[in-house]
């Protein structure tokens, strides 16, 4: 069996990529867990969810660098990749993400607030109609109501 150096030097050369993308796809999910405000349950199924396209991904990983064998190093540079990422990229990044979703989330609240502001206005319109008529209804039967008193007296 022949060692190609070459080979497992560009191994851990991805492996630290993968792990830094790893990071990256985690400041991601934290990013979007700030802004959804999950509810616990749905927490546990979101983390459930990331933990398994990391497993994945990991996976994938081995099975296209070293064929599928456990090779030390390929968990040893995930792991460096994933910390220094954190260590000196995560800041950065979780900021550009933040920023990023923001503006999104802003830009589809105006695009909504544009589409939606003359439904707004007609159902306002409509609904005081409504209770224009409904208060005729409750007053006309207050009426009949006085009337029928009046007419089951005379009787």
């Amino acid at each position: 069996m022949e060692i190609d150096i070459m080979k497992d030097f560009m191994s851990f050369g991805v492996s630290i990529l993968i792990g830094m993308s790893i990071g990256m796809f985690y400041d991601f999910y934290r990013v979007f867990r700030r802004f959804s405000k999950p509810s616990k349950v749905m927490s546990y199924i979101e983390d459930l969810l990331f933990w398994m396209i990391i497993c994945f991904i990991f996976f994938i990983l081995l099975i296209k660098l070293t064929g599928g064998v456990l090779r030390g190093f390929v968990f040893i540079a995930a792991l460096v990749g994933i910390l220094f990422y954190m260590f000196f990229l995560s800041k950065i990044v979780y900021s550009l993400f933040y920023h990023i979703f923001r503006l999104i989330l802003n830009l589809l609240s105006e695009i909504i607030n544009v589409i939606a502001n003359p439904f707004k206005k007609s159902i306002g319109f409509i609904k005081a109609k409504i209770k224009k008529i409904f208060l005729l209804i409750r007053v006309f039967f207050k009426e009949v109501g006085k009337y029928k008193k009046i007419i089951s007296r005379k009787k």
